[in-house]
């Protein structure tokens, strides 16, 4: 934890453990690293982040994996999206997904993999995972039956565990979970490991996304109020991870959460914007700063999907609106050096537009490193 203090002209810099903390176990040690370098030039700051991670990344080993989600054309349906909790009508999610891929391959636009949002599992107390399964009114064949017939990689979403989540003990599970109120927190790496390798073995999971890492975080005393709690859980969740060659987005991460991922090499990418919404021109603005702390710390920043069309799209759940700065998010999308989601209606989707993002097979073109503000 660090807290600034401004003084007049001068500032004061403390450093040290949580004030929420209550108990520091013996033999516990604060390591902090001072970091600088001459703001000169117009790549001074960029260059002190990355000697400050450089430095960091030594300190802790961290060797990210290469993750092919972050090098192709990806398809989403996050919250913003057209297909965000909305299928085309009289459809399934199962039939809305084959239907939107036999429309990309008609166009001839490269999808390669696509992100899974949050409507496919089960939710418990408020709207936390209660099993973290395909519903069977979602894809009645199953997930690995979509996989099968889209051969796309799959980034699947996940939130803040519920108190009346299945793998817990305390309701009839066999895992050792924290609950305090309607949240709970796992405490064992065999259940992280089961659930990747289930999710592996079953359906072909990718890339694991830890979203709400706020919430989880900032809901639970357990996580407030101890040094370790929340790093065990990080390190359990990317040990697993690791072990069954699944890598992990975060997103809704703090500072804590970034700064932990030192030690999680399974961690390639995480958010650093907020959640798009059609012509909402705030989601974007911060990806230029966040950019620099997910660069230096040698995790993939991204921008969030957006609608690659200017034009309204027929029954959407956001109403009668419209993406007046498509272009704008698909250059944003692209100096990031993260995915490239358009998550339009697929016969709305500009192919054209998204096609000046990627080669002919779906590789992403960006630059070496993410534009900065």
């Amino acid at each position: 934890s660090m807290l600034r203090t401004d003084l007049g002209n001068e500032s004061e810099y403390g450093f040290g453990v949580m004030g929420s903390v209550t108990n520091i176990p013996r033999g516990h040690q604060l390591s902090i690293l001072l970091s600088s370098s001459p703001r000169i030039g117009p790549d001074g700051i960029r260059n002190a982040f990355m000697k400050w991670g450089e430095k960091l990344q030594r300190l802790h080993h961290t060797k990210r994996p290469s993750d092919t989600t972050l090098e192709y054309l990806q398809y989403s349906t996050d919250n913003g999206a057209y297909y965000y909790y909305h299928t085309e009508q009289n459809l399934t999610y199962q039939d809305t997904m084959i239907a939107i891929k036999e429309y990309v391959d008609s166009v001839s636009l490269p999808i390669q993999n696509w992100l899974m949002d949050s409507w496919w599992y089960y939710k418990g107390v408020n709207g936390g995972v209660a099993n973290w399964s395909a519903r069977p009114n979602i894809f009645p064949d199953g997930i690995s039956y979509v996989r099968n017939r889209t051969k796309w990689d799959i980034v699947a979403h996940n939130r803040y565990w519920a108190s009346d989540n299945v793998y817990a003990k305390q309701n009839g599970g066999i895992y050792d979970f924290i609950i305090e109120g309607d949240l709970a927190l796992p405490q064992q790496e065999a259940f992280w490991n089961q659930l990747f390798q289930d999710a592996k073995l079953s359906w072909g999971l990718k890339v694991y996304e830890q979203d709400w890492l706020n919430v989880q975080t900032q809901r639970m005393n357990v996580t407030l109020e101890t040094v370790d709690i929340t790093r065990m859980w990080l390190l359990q969740m990317g040990h697993a991870a690791k072990r069954n060659g699944i890598t992990i987005q975060y997103c809704m991460s703090w500072p804590r959460h970034m700064l932990q991922s030192l030690e999680i090499d399974a961690v390639t990418q995480a958010r650093a914007s907020g959640d798009y919404q059609p012509s909402n021109d705030v989601n974007w603005k911060g990806v230029g700063i966040s950019s620099l702390w997910s660069l230096g710390l040698g995790v993939t920043p991204l921008k969030d999907n957006f609608w690659s069309s200017n034009v309204s799209q027929p029954h959407s759940k956001y109403g009668n609106v419209s993406e007046s700065a498509s272009r704008l998010h698909a250059i944003i999308a692209s100096y990031s050096t993260g995915s490239v989601a358009p998550s339009d209606r697929m016969e709305s989707l500009n192919t054209k537009l998204v096609m000046r993002s990627c080669a002919q097979d779906g590789k992403l073109l960006r630059p070496d490193i993410p534009a900065a503000r």
